[in-house]
C-alpha cells in the first residue's frame, strides 16, 4: 500500500538522512505490518548536552522510497493532547511520529514499565521477536522526552511499513511496546487528558506484535544502505566515518583517506591525505583524490600573496586547466577574507544523485567532506573511514577491527603499491612508518600556563556556529591546541 500523502512527501526529495545543520543523536529503525489496528510504540530521550526542543526535534525517513526525509509530513508539530486528534484518523494513515511530554520526571510512588531499556549511545540492539522480553521498571526522579510513534492503514488494507527516525541530540534510552504497558504509562506521558486522548485504541491490540515476518526495530545499528551518510577528515585532523563516529590521529604520513578500485563502474577512487606534526598535534597538508586517469590535489596556505589564487594540482600541472575530475563536474570557490578559505567541489550528481566530494581548506588545514554518500558510490571503500555499512575501523584485512586509533592510523599508511598521487615525495614513506608525537596529553599540559585562549572560550566560539557535540568538541580542541579562536571557522 501506499500511503495517501507520498507524493506531497516526495516534493522534499531533495532532504537527506545525515542534516549537517542538526547534532547526531539515536537512530531509530522500524519494520511494521499493520491492518486491523494501530500499531503504537512510547519511545523515551535523554538531551544530550546543548538539546534544544525547537531545533532538535526527530527526522523521519521512508525507506521504501528511497530514504526520503518525509518529516514534514511524518512528525506531527502540533501537540496531539486531544482523543479528536487521535488515533484512527484519516491524517494519521500510515506512519506517523509525535511528541508528548518533554523533559518529564517519573514520580514517586508510581510504577511504570518499559520493556527495553539502553544506556545513552548503546551501539547496536534490535528486537525481532519476544524472546526474553522482561518489564524493567522506570526509576522514579529520573527525566525523560517523550515521544509516540503509529502505523495505521486508514483503509484497512495490509500496510508495510519501514522507517528510519533520529533523534536530533537525543538517546534513547527506554521503549514502551506493550499493550497493558502503553495503556498504564498514557497518564503519564500523554497530553491533555491523557486517558481520553489514546482512548480510542485502548485495549484494542495497540502494541507492537513483535515476530518475524511482522513487526521489528532496531537502535543505532546499520544505516540502511539507500540511506546516504556523511563523512570526512579536517585539518587537525579529526576523522568521521561513515557511521559518523568520531576519532583523532595525530601522526605524519600520507594516508589512505578512502579508496575503492571500482567506483563508478571501475573508474576507481584514491582519497589520499598528507599530514604534518605540529609539537603534540598534526593537521592535514595536502589532499589528493584520482577518480579514473585524473588526479586533484589540493594545499592549504597562510601566505597572504596566495590570498586570491587557490593551491592546486591538476594531474601534476600546478594550477592546471581543470572543469572534471573522472568526468564529474568540479567548481571553486574562494573567500576574500583574511583565513584565505576554498572551496572545491566535485559533483557525483551523474552518476549518484546530491553527492558530492568537497575539499576545503582554511589557512593551512585542508578538509575533505563526503556528503550524502550512498553504499551503491562507497559501499565498497576502504580506508581511515572505516566499513561503510558497519562503521567498523577494519584494519586492510578488511576483518579486523582496531580500536587503537594510533594502530588504526598506521595501518592506513600509503604503502608503494597505492602510489604516490602527491606531486611531490615527502617524509616518511613506508617503509619508514608514521611519525607520532611522543608525549601529546604530557605535551599538552605542559603548554597550560602558555595559554592565552581558555577552554571556556572556545566552547563559546565554537558553540555560536555548531550544533554537533561532537563537532563543538574538535573545534574546541582545534582553537586549544593552535590558541586561535579563528580556528572555528575551519569547521
Amino acid at each position: 500500500m501506499v500511503k495517501l500523502h507520498l507524493s506531497l512527501a516526495a516534493a522534499f526529495a531533495a532532504c537527506t538522512l545525515i542534516n549537517a545543520q542538526k547534532a547526531r543523536g539515536s537512530i531509530f529503525r522500524l519494520k511494521t505490518r499493520s491492518k486491523d489496528y494501530v500499531d503504537q510504540v512510547r519511545i523515551l530521550t535523554k538531551p544530550k548536552n546543548g538539546y534544544d526542543a525547537e531545533n532538535d526535534h526527530p527526522t523521519v525517513y521512508m525507506i521504501d522510497n528511497g530514504c526520503e526525509d518525509v518529516t514534514i509530513v511524518d512528525f506531527i508539530i502540533g501537540p496531539v493532547d486531544d482523543e479528536s486528534k487521535c488515533c484512527e484518523m484519516e491524517s494519521l494513515d500510515g506512519f506517523n511520529l509525535w511528541a508528548e511530554k518533554q523533559d518529564y520526571t517519573i514520580p514517586y510512588g508510581i510504577n511504570i514499565k518499559a520493556q527495553e531499556t539502553f544506556n545513552p549511545g548503546v551501539s547496536c540492539s534490535e528486537r525481532t521477536s519476544v524472546t526474553d522480553v522482561q518489564d524493567y521498571e522506570l526509576l522514579p526522579g529520573e527525566q525523560y522526552n517523550s515521544y509516540m510513534a503509529q502505523v495505521w492503514s486508514n483503509n484497512n488494507t495490509e500496510l508495510y511499513t519501514e522507517n528510519v527516525i533520529e533523534f536530533h541530540n537525543q538517546d534513547i534510552v527506554a521503549m514502551i511496546w506493550t499493550d497493558s504497558e502503553l495503556d498504564n504509562s498514557d497518564e503519564y506521558f500523554g497530553l491533555g487528558e491523557e486517558r481520553t486522548t489514546y482512548q480510542s485504541v485502548r485495549g484494542y491490540g495497540r502494541g507492537l506484535e513483535v515476530v518475524p515476518g511482522s513487526d521489528s526495530f532496531s537502535l543505532n545499528c546499520e544505516i540502511p544502505e539507500n540511506c546516504p551518510s556523511d563523512a570526512g577528515s579536517m585539518g587537525d585532523p579529526h576523522f568521521k566515518t561513515w557511521k559518523r563516529e568520531h576519532f583523532e590521529f595525530h601522526g605524519q604520513c600520507d594516508l589512505v583517506l578512502t579508496s575503492d578500485p571500482k567506483f563508478a563502474d571501475g573508474l576507481g577512487m584514491d582519497v589520499h591525505i598528507r599530514t604534518k606534526l605540529v609539537r603534540y598535534w598534526s593537521y592535514i597538508k595536502n589532499a589528493v583524490i584520482r577518480i579514473g586517469d585524473d588526479v586533484f590535489e589540493v594545499q592549504g596556505s597562510t601566505d597572504a600573496d596566495d590570498q586570491t589564487e587557490a593551491i592546486y594540482w591538476y594531474n601534476l600541472e600546478y594550477q592546471g586547466r581543470m572543469t572534471h575530475v573522472g568526468g564529474f563536474p568540479i567548481t571553486v570557490k574562494i573567500s576574500k577574507s583574511k583565513s584565505h578559505k576554498r572551496t572545491f567541489e566535485i559533483d557525483l550528481s551523474s552518476k549518484y544523485p546530491g553527492q558530492k566530494i568537497i575539499i576545503s581548506t582554511f589557512n593551512e588545514f585542508v578538509r575533505v567532506d563526503f556528503v550524502n554518500a550512498s553504499a551503491q558510490a562507497f559501499g565498497k571503500s576502504a580506508g581511515m573511514l572505516g566499513d561503510f555499512k558497519t562503521g567498523n575501523t577494519l584494519a586492510r584485512d578488511g576483518e579486523t577491527v582496531l580500536n587503537d586509533f594510533h594502530e588504526f592510523g598506521s595501518e592506513w599508511q600509503v604503502l608503494p603499491s597505492e602510489h604516490i598521487f602527491f606531486h611531490s615525495v615527502s617524509d616518511p614513506q613506508f617503509p619508514m612508518r608514521c611519525i607520532l608525537p611522543e608525549d601529546p596529553r604530557g605535551d599538552r599540559r605542559r603548554r597550560l600556563g602558555e595559554e592565552t585562549v581558555s577552554a571556556e572560550e572556545a566552547e563559546a566560539a565554537c558553540a555560536k556556529t555548531l550544533s554537533d557535540p561532537l563537532d563543538v568538541k574538535d573545534c574546541v580542541y582545534d582553537i586549544l591546541a593552535t590558541q586561535n579562536l579563528d580556528m572555528v571557522g575551519a569547521f
